[in-house]
């Protein structure tokens, strides 16, 4: 079936499907860019705060690093020059899970820290799988709307080709006029 020979209602559905598809997918990508955004940016600022925190105890109380890493729940190491000065088991992040570091280096130690990201791929991974599948819902709705839409946009014209199918009584065929297509128009 080609596009042209579907009716104007047809054609009117489909451009309001295609063009509220469209705007969907659009609004959809940038709601899961703007949510990975600020995800990742949350936990850089984590990384930060937790840099910040493991250097104050560092610098304040050494030998509290092990009862930090405790509190903390993150895997972080700090050394000097060569000399590891404390290492959370499980350093450095290695393996399949993915971790997103951070460091900190002065004159005399480097810090650096890892958090795992895991739980925000699984977030931004729910958060896809449900546009996903809200996404054809929705093209199903635009399709339903426009053909709606379309019905009452074209009633009047409807209208206007039944009351003159009504009060002619000829018929001009085979001429481009517009009383021959006013009389051939469907619905």
């Amino acid at each position: 079936m080609r596009i042209g020979a579907l009716s104007v209602r047809a054609r009117l559905t489909l451009w309001h499907a295609g063009v509220l598809t469209l705007v969907i997918c659009l609004f959809a990508g940038g709601v899961l860019l703007f949510v990975r955004a600020r995800l990742y940016r949350a936990l850089d600022d984590q990384i930060r705060a937790d840099l910040a925190t493991v250097d104050r105890v560092y610098r304040e109380e050494t030998g509290d690093l092990g009862e930090l890493a405790l509190r903390m729940g993150t895997r972080f190491e700090v050394t000097e020059g060569a000399t590891v000065i404390y290492r959370t088991t499980g350093w450095p992040p290695v393996g399949t899970a993915p971790f997103r570091q951070g460091t900190r280096a002065a004159a005399t130690h480097r810090i650096a820290v890892a958090r795992d990201e895991g739980p925000i791929r699984q977030t931004l991974w729910t958060l896809a799988v449900i546009m996903a599948t809200a996404i054809p819902c929705a093209v199903g709705l635009a399709v339903a709307g426009g053909y709606l839409l379309a019905g009452r946009m074209l009633a009047p014209v409807g209208a206007l080709a039944d009351t003159a199918r009504k009060t002619c009584r000829w018929r001009i065929r085979g001429t481009n006029s517009a009383g021959s297509r006013l009389s051939s128009t469907k619905r």
